[in-house]
């Protein structure tokens, strides 16, 4: 039974007002470009995944032209497990029909890691997400793809285009509690959360100019359940969760849960401390540049924001959908599988779009439901902080 809160996607009014109809973006037209896919973790494994069909169409389309970036949870629940875990045969068949998808690919691709990949963030995720590293590597015959390299908090400088350079940054790294890599000693440049800091700002400062993509795992801004929003039925009928028929009211017990995590958190929520300080960080640095878009996952489903005139998407429904509103200073969000792309044209326009999979499945290539032109002018004013939400 399809879930209510799935039929439809939302626009924001703005965006309603700004676009009529969507520009068909033919491939030659095309410098280069971006796919952008997040929590691709759970996908079909005994019959073709409808999402992971659709990527490869789009890659095969571009070829060499299009980059492939996986924006963390590439292996639930809880990342790879020892060969010896009775569940490792399930990861494995989860990893080998994503490693498909690029393995012969003529373009770069790249793995970053998220939550469940470090083992839902437990105290030993750096082994887990250690096992993905070298797993990855070996089985794609890809030795850079999974980024950063030794699950470092170094963000990753990569240049796509004269102006387009991509930053790849290990969120999960902040997040993440117990041992974690840092320093040479690790293989890492970053000593600390603050050294990764200074050398992103220091990246950002260098490329001024060119637009730059920032991907990683968790997003600065969601309306999802990893910012406290929760569908109403979830207060009144929480047991739902567990099974879809089990109507039983609660009304003051299932507040309980989605109030926790709006108010409190869990490690995983953006009202945590620690994430609360890694996303404050960032957007204090951000406010001093242009050109961004900052792309991550985490939340399962799409959605696209603008927040003083730089571009934040949460790409997380590569395999799985989870509660989204709309409001809330988003431009778009929709609870549906699919992904977002971000495209360079010849003529130097950067074009960012969320796909998804086609209703009448007669286009292996998706739907396309969302577009937006990005583009970089200055605001009346600047934003502080907590204007920016």
């Amino acid at each position: 039974m399809k879930k209510p809160w799935r039929h439809y996607p939302w626009y924001s009014d703005a965006h309603t007002a700004e676009h009529s109809g969507y520009r068909t973006i033919a491939p030659e037209e095309v410098e280069r470009a971006v796919l952008l896919i997040g929590d691709t973790g759970a996908p079909e494994t005994d019959q073709p995944d409808i999402v992971l069909q659709m990527m490869a169409e789009h890659l095969n389309q571009l070829k060499e032209r299009i980059t492939a970036v996986l924006l963390g949870d590439v292996v639930y629940p809880n990342g790879l497990p020892q060969e010896t875990s009775f569940l490792r045969k399930k990861a494995e068949k989860r990893l080998q029909v994503q490693i498909d998808v690029v393995k012969d690919h003529p373009g770069a691709v790249y793995v970053l890691p998220g939550n469940h990949d470090w083992n839902m963030g437990r105290k030993n995720g750096f082994e887990y997400a250690q096992r993905l590293e070298k797993y990855l590597q070996g089985h794609s015959g890809r030795p850079d793809i999974y980024q950063p390299p030794h699950n470092c908090p170094d963000p990753v400088e990569i240049p796509v285009t004269n102006d387009l350079t991509m930053i790849i940054l290990n969120s999960q790294w902040w997040a993440q509690p117990g041992p974690k890599p840092v320093g040479e000693k690790d293989g890492c440049q970053s000593r600390s959360g603050k050294d990764a800091i200074a050398k992103l700002k220091e990246i950002l400062n260098r490329t001024e100019g060119q637009y730059r993509l920032i991907a990683t795992h968790h997003p600065l801004f969601t309306n999802g359940q990893h910012g406290g929003r929760f569908p109403f039925k979830r207060h009144i009928f929480p047991l739902t969760d567990a099974h879809k028929r089990l109507y039983i009211p609660l009304p003051l017990i299932g507040s309980l849960y989605p109030y926790y995590r709006k108010y409190i958190g869990a490690r995983e929520d953006m009202i945590d401390k620690t994430y609360k300080r890694f996303r404050e960080q960032l957007l204090r640095l951000f406010s001093a540049h242009r050109k961004l878009l900052y792309a991550a996952g985490h939340d399962h489903s799409l959605q696209y924001f603008r927040k003083n005139n730089h571009h934040y998407i949460v790409s997380g429904s590569g395999s799985r959908t989870s509660y989204v509103e709309g409001g809330h200073g988003a431009h778009f969000t929709h609870a549906e599988r699919g992904f977002f792309k971000l495209s360079q044209l010849k003529n130097g326009e950067f074009w960012l779009e969320a796909w998804e999979p086609a209703k009448d499945e007669q286009s292996a290539y998706g739907r396309l439901m969302f577009q937006t032109r990005n583009t970089a002018e200055p605001d009346d004013k600047a934003r502080t902080l907590d204007e920016m939400g």
